[in-house]
């Protein structure tokens, strides 16, 4: 074998053992990585909110309850006397929204759902219906003493 050849087998057994021994040094971070904790789902939201009438003489109190897979709000309703805090009118429903109509009337809106086709092209049909009421917002008026 000659030299020359000898020096290729060589460096190609060197060169290689070079790189190999070589290694790229990984940047450690001082900083942990956090992990994100997982949202949980909340199955009922439940929301108090309190309203004056437009005189200031009475007190609506108005607890929300929203439940998962139910698109309609059920409402726990009360209504006080601001001056001595006697209960006027309570009651509940279900829909999408309690409040005041007027200084003495509440007014209640359902909550509506997939509209339906009527069942006859006639307007005058539907409003002798008894279906139409579905979607009529309640009003309720308060007794004021």
């Amino acid at each position: 074998m000659n030299s020359n050849t000898s020096n290729v087998i060589l460096f190609f057994i060197i060169f290689p053992m070079f790189f190999y021994g070589c290694k790229t040094s990984e940047k450690q971070s001082s900083a942990t990585t956090s992990v994100l904790p997982i949202a949980t789902m909340n199955f009922q939201d439940t929301i108090t909110t309190t309203k004056l009438n437009g005189d200031k003489t009475m007190k609506l109190v108005v607890k929300e309850v929203r439940k998962q897979g139910d698109p309609a709000a059920h409402f726990a309703y009360s209504v006080f006397n601001t001056t001595d805090q006697t209960l006027l009118k309570q009651g509940t429903f279900r829909g999408e929204l309690v409040t005041w109509n007027d200084k003495n009337s509440l007014k209640l809106i359902p909550y509506v759902g997939i509209e339906q086709k009527p069942s006859s092209d006639n307007p005058e049909d539907f409003l002798k219906s008894k279906n139409k009421n579905q979607t009529d917002i309640i009003i309720i008026k308060l007794d004021t003493l």
